[in-house]
């Protein structure tokens, strides 16, 4: 962990599941960062964050646009409101000449993602964005070997997202982002891993892309004829992998209070509001009559400059939650990695294979998601605001807009059921 010279503080704007987590990094190390404005729609969340971090009366707003009207009384702001809510606030807090962490991704449409950026440089504030995956020891294993050339030039890259049962339908059927509009499930899901790939292929830039996809399963023709409309009182609730008892209710009576039984309730999950969730809210109706207009598969196939190629699935229903599967061949070596806790290297030029394994995490931490990459990411960026150093981001902004217009032209040629050839002039304001 770093020596960081100074004191962060941060403003927080949307204090759901992410923001929760990142402002916990003040919890774990006050002497490193302190919460010190909250804005958050919410009455009952908002009070309860401003007696968790200490927060002064005066910073705590109901409403981003308050808080923005205010000159700046924070080093940072880190906002984590819905992708459809990103661009207005990153604008309009830039302007105030904070630095920002952004949830990905940077906003719900291409044009909206410029726009968030260009007046981060216009107006030279730091702008890094939450694509997590890149702080996890693991993918910057990979970079390393990659940028090492242990492989040689690479020829091919494949990658699954595990989407997982549980995840797709608590966040893409009865959560936020049922509808497109929010944002598609491969730019929410997957934006960070196209950040990887663009990494991990450098200065080759991406030349034409096709993707197909459909919804096949989770709508009402597919629904049990004897199925309910809630799931407390279903009798096919046993057979069903999407009960909201077996997602909710039983791993709370376990005393498993993360995700995503702690998104159910505004505030930390007790026995009368997870029962209170399940039996009056979409949390427990059936995910066959919810719907959704998200895909439950995609697949994406990307050609390289100098001719290599990339394919990718992104699959809803796996058993493997937020899980990643990637192999990267090249001329003199392969590497494998599902990204949890080990990476193997296949030397092709002396037929040997070895694996590294990461070391724990040195320092107690609740930040301890996506394999601790949330602390990791955390770090880095209160380290880069405190030392006015950016060096140690492992991505820059014209990357992290590269790599979202990309996502942004895969989701165009699956609507459009093409081949895509992608501008040279991608991501150049």
């Amino acid at each position: 962990m770093s020596d960081v010279p100074r004191l962060v503080t941060a403003l927080v704007v949307g204090m759901g599941w992410r923001g929760k987590t990142y402002s916990n990094f003040a919890l774990d190390f006050p002497d490193r960062l302190k919460i010190v404005g909250i804005a958050e729609p919410r009455k009952e969340v908002l009070d309860h964050c401003q007696t968790a971090y200490n927060v002064a009366d005066k910073y705590c707003f109901q409403s981003w646009e308050d808080a923005a009207k205010l000159e700046k009384f924070a080093d940072c702001v880190i906002i984590c409101t819905l992708e459809s809510e990103h661009m207005a606030p990153s604008c309009a807090f830039a302007k105030r000449g904070y630095d920002i962490l952004l949830e990905k991704a940077i906003a719900e449409n291409a044009e909206n993602c410029k726009e968030v950026v260009r007046v981060c440089k216009e107006e030279k504030v730091q702008l890094v964005i939450c694509t997590v995956l890149r702080y996890l020891p693991e993918s910057r294993r990979i970079t390393e070997l990659v940028n090492n050339g242990v492989v040689g030039d690479i020829l091919n890259i494949q990658m699954i997202h595990h989407q997982g049962n549980v995840m797709y339908s608590h966040c893409y059927i009865r959560g936020n982002w049922s509808h497109v509009k929010t944002g598609t499930s491969f730019l929410i899901g997957c934006c960070h891993d196209i950040d990887l790939i663009t990494q991990w292929m450098g200065d080759r830039r991406c030349i034409s892309v096709t993707s197909f996809g459909s919804n096949i399963h989770l709508n009402k023709q597919n629904k049990p004829p004897e199925a309910g409309k809630m799931c407390v009182d279903c009798p096919v609730e046993e057979k069903c992998q999407f009960s909201a008892k077996k997602i909710y209710l039983d791993p709370f009576k376990k005393g498993d209070m993360g995700f995503p039984v702690n998104l159910i309730t505004p505030l930390v999950p007790d026995i009368e509001g997870v029962t209170k969730a399940i039996n009056t809210t979409k949390f427990g109706e059936c995910v066959y009559d919810l719907g959704t207009e998200q895909l439950d598969n995609q697949v994406v196939n990307l050609m390289y400059e100098g001719g290599s190629t990339v394919s990718m699935s992104h699959v809803g229903i796996t058993s493997r939650q937020a899980g990643r599967t990637i192999k990267i061949f090249g001329t003199k070596g392969e590497i494998e990695s599902n990204l949890d806790g080990s990476v193997t290297h296949y030397d092709l030029e002396t037929n040997t294979k070895s694996v590294w394994n990461p070391e724990p995490l040195k320092v107690k931490s609740q930040l301890t998601q996506f394999g601790g990459a949330d602390f990791h990411l955390m770090d880095t960026f209160v380290d880069s605001v405190a030392r006015r150093d950016s060096s140690r981001i492992p991505a820059t902004i014209e990357s992290s807009l590269y790599s979202h217009l990309l996502t942004f032209e895969i989701d165009r040629a699956q609507r459009e059921n093409t081949i895509l050839a992608i501008s040279p002039e991608l991501g150049v304001l």
